[in-house]
C-alpha cells in the first residue's frame, strides 16, 4: 500500500539524485572554458611543432599522434567546424618549415591532413622558435580569404616545444610581428623541461599569461604543461576543445539539466556523460529499495 509518507520518501530521494547529477555538473562547469569564437566564424589554426635535437624520435611520434587525437577530438566534440576550420603545420628546429596546409570540410579533409602530420619527418637541428613565428606571419597572408577577411574569424597559434628558444629576443620580436600581422591569440603547451616562464611572456592577448589555468581564459593568453610527452595529447585535447569550439548544451537525463558537452572532455571524463550512470543509478536502485521497505511497513 502506498501512502503519503511513501510519497514523501520517493519524493526526498528523487531530489537526493538531482542533487547528485547538479554538484556533477557545477563541478564539470568549473572548468569549461567558454569560447570567444561566434558561432560560425572561419578559424585559422596554426599548430607549430618543436623538431630540435632535444626531443627524441620517439616522443616526437607521440607529439604527432597527440596532434592528431586533438584535431579529432575538437571536430568530435564540435561537428560544425567541418567547413569552418584551416589547419597549418608548421615545424621548427634550426629553421622552419610549413609541413601541412588544409581546410578541413569534413571527416576526409581531416584523415587527409592528419596523415600528412605522420608523415612530417623530425629536422633534429636547434630550437628557433623565431623561425616558427615568422613563417607564421607568411602563412597568414597565404591563408585563403575566407579565414581572415572578417572581424568574426579567428586566427590562432599553438606553439608546442620541451624547452627554450636560442633566442629570447628573437622570438619576442618575430611574436610581436605574428600578432601585428593579425593574429588573435598565440597559446603555448611546454612539455617536460620547456621554460614555461618565457613561453607566458609570447602568449597572447596580455602576457605574461597564466600557467596551466583550471578555467581557460577567454580575453588572455595561456600555457599549457605536460609533465612527458604522453601526457601531452590530454593537454592538446583540452585546449583544442576549448579554445576553437564555442560551448554547446546538450540534455544529460532527459531535461534534468544542461552540460557543455565539451566540458566534459576537457574534464577528463566523457562527452556522452555515460560516466554518471553507475553513480546515478546506485542512489535511484536504493531509492527504489527504501520505497518498498516503506510500502511494506505501511
Amino acid at each position: 500500500m502506498t501512502t503519503r509518507k511513501t510519497i514523501a520518501t520517493y519524493a526526498l530521494l528523487s531530489s537526493i539524485v538531482m542533487v547528485a547529477i547538479s554538484g556533477t555538473a557545477q563541478n564539470v562547469h568549473a572548468q569549461v572554458f567558454s569560447s570567444d569564437i561566434p558561432p560560425g566564424a572561419e578559424i585559422m589554426l596554426v599548430e607549430l611543432l618543436d623538431g630540435s635535437g632535444s626531443i627524441s624520435s620517439g616522443d616526437f611520434l607521440l607529439m604527432q599522434n597527440g596532434l592528431n587525437a586533438g584535431l579529432q577530438a575538437a571536430v568530435d566534440s564540435d561537428p560544425s567546424l567541418f567547413g569552418q576550420l584551416y589547419v597549418v603545420v608548421i615545424q621548427f628546429s634550426s629553421t622552419a618549415t610549413t609541413e601541412c596546409t588544409q581546410e578541413i570540410g569534413n571527416q576526409g579533409d581531416l584523415d587527409t591532413l592528419k596523415a600528412c602530420i605522420s608523415a612530417i619527418v623530425q629536422d633534429d637541428g636547434s630550437t628557433s622558435m623565431s623561425s616558427g613565428f615568422n613563417l607564421a606571419t607568411t602563412e597568414y597572408g597565404n591563408a585563403p580569404a575566407a579565414y581572415t577577411d572578417d572581424a568574426s574569424d579567428r586566427q590562432i597559434i599553438d606553439i608546442i616545444t620541451d624547452g627554450a628558444p636560442n633566442s629570447e629576443e628573437d622570438t619576442e620580436i618575430a611574436e610581436d610581428a605574428a600578432v601585428a600581422a593579425g593574429y588573435d591569440r598565440v597559446v603555448a603547451i611546454g612539455v617536460g623541461s620547456a621554460d614555461t616562464a618565457f613561453l607566458s611572456t609570447i602568449v597572447d592577448p596580455n602576457p605574461p599569461g597564466l600557467i596551466d589555468p583550471v578555467v581557460l581564459p577567454e580575453d588572455d593568453g595561456f600555457v599549457l604543461t605536460a609533465t612527458t610527452f604522453d601526457e601531452f595529447e590530454e593537454a592538446l585535447v583540452r585546449k583544442l576543445i576549448g579554445s576553437i569550439s564555442p560551448p554547446v548544451d546538450t540534455p544529460v537525463a532527459g531535461e534534468l539539466l544542461s552540460l557543455d558537452s565539451s566540458a566534459l572532455v576537457i574534464a577528463g571524463l566523457t562527452g556522452s556523460a555515460a560516466w554518471m550512470i553507475p553513480a546515478v543509478a546506485g542512489i535511484a536502485g536504493a531509492g527504489i529499495y527504501l520505497v518498498k521497505l516503506r510500502a511494506n511497513r505501511d
